[in-house]
């Protein structure tokens, strides 16, 4: 599989948990309340905002936002189990280099 369509992939999985969580965070909150209090709903907002955002770029080719999604993988991770494969993946599709093959810096002269 070639590079560009592991980051639609991944666009599209950081797109799909980023929209979960703004979604079913809000309709959770009633009980969110009585355990946690009001900065539940904060801060789940505030991490399904990367989400999204590094969702959108993946999938539209920004390369320059692959330090957003490497946040956003990073955020994604307490979210377990889901978040963890996902940021796990995110970390692999981003530090792989695009040719496929090994770093030009490990080789010796």
């Amino acid at each position: 599989m070639d590079r560009d369509a592991k980051l639609r992939r991944l666009g599209v999985l950081h797109l799909s948990l980023g929209v979960l969580v703004a979604v079913v965070v809000p309709l959770l909150y009633s009980s969110l309340v009585a355990f946690t209090g009001d900065w539940a709903l904060v801060l789940a907002l505030v991490a399904a905002v990367p989400q999204i955002v590094a969702g959108v770029m993946l999938l539209k080719g920004k390369r320059y936002f692959f330090p957003l999604a490497m946040i956003a993988g990073a955020i994604s991770l307490a979210s377990i189990p889901l978040g963890t494969v996902l940021g796990l993946y995110t970390f692999s599709v981003l530090t792989t280099p695009e040719d496929g093959g090994e770093d030009d810096l490990t080789e010796l002269p």
